[in-house]
């Protein structure tokens, strides 16, 4: 995986072949701040973490990539909600919504995770970017699909990246969930496999759900991270794993060094 290293930070860069004015980058965990059990780098105001800790690692972040923006952060409750950054004010309440884009340079969005799917979009030219967050809840309510839907582009001229997500062998759900995925599509159904010990568990493959909801979009060119936030603890940060704790943050803007 590219890695980006400055002072304490490790950040990761997507591996996909984009023009140079669009920049992205996730988190890890690794870096100086926070104390466990947010340790290092937590990025969330909303887990308990010291809010003065959570902002000054945002503020080093922030000068590390050299940000053009503060990055609009979103408060994500696993809604269908989209938002347009450049119909959002920085000094404005945070939205209540799980993705965001923009067509305007140097917009900087972000989205959260410690197991939940980071989403990066851009279409081939660079001249749009979105950034969706989306665990089962999202994917069954459609937040991809709904989308790619706001994008000013045809769906074929996209690409996405898929970030550090927690892998299928670890992620567990009910039979509920399972049904619903079932009652909604049945082309689901490969996706969501009988935990072999529990017959009334289901391990879903969130990764391979997005990609197929992104194929049904007509977007072929879908990169993988491979990275489970689940397993490689000592990079991420993960709900499931671990309950309190951090998060990381995706994040993705259109360069515009002419202002």
């Amino acid at each position: 995986m590219p890695i980006f290293r400055r002072n304490d930070l490790r950040l990761i860069q997507p591996d996909w072949p984009m023009t140079k004015s669009v920049k992205a980058y996730t988190t890890t965990r690794i870096g100086d701040g926070s104390r466990p059990p947010f340790d290092g780098f937590n990025l969330a105001m909303h887990v308990g973490d010291d809010p003065r800790q959570v902002l000054a690692n945002r503020q080093h972040l922030a000068e590390v990539l050299a940000l053009p923006t503060e990055p609009y952060w979103l408060d994500q409750l696993h809604t269908d909600i989209v938002v347009k950054a450049s119909n959002i004010n920085v000094e404005d309440a945070i939205p209540q919504a799980d993705a965001s884009w923009t067509d305007e340079p140097n917009r900087v969005l972000a989205v959260m995770t410690a197991d939940c799917l980071p989403l990066l979009v851009s279409d081939v030219s660079g001249k749009m970017v979105a950034a969706i967050h989306a665990g089962w809840k999202g994917l069954l309510n459609g937040i991809i699909p709904k989308t790619i839907a706001h994008l000013p582009v045809s769906n074929d001229q996209l690409r996405v990246w898929i970030g550090p997500a927690i892998g299928r062998q670890y992620f567990e759900v009910g039979t509920e969930v399972y049904e619903a995925f079932m009652a909604a599509d049945q082309r689901y159904q490969p996706f969501l496999t009988q935990q072999p010990v529990n017959p009334l568990k289901w391990l879903v493959n969130l990764p391979g759900l997005a990609e197929f909801q992104l194929n049904q979009c007509h977007i072929a060119t879908v990169f993988q991270s491979q990275l489970c936030s689940y397993h490689q603890a000592d990079w991420f940060y993960s709900y499931r794993r671990d309950g309190q704790t951090g998060r990381m943050a995706s994040l993705i803007w259109i360069e515009d060094k002419t202002d």
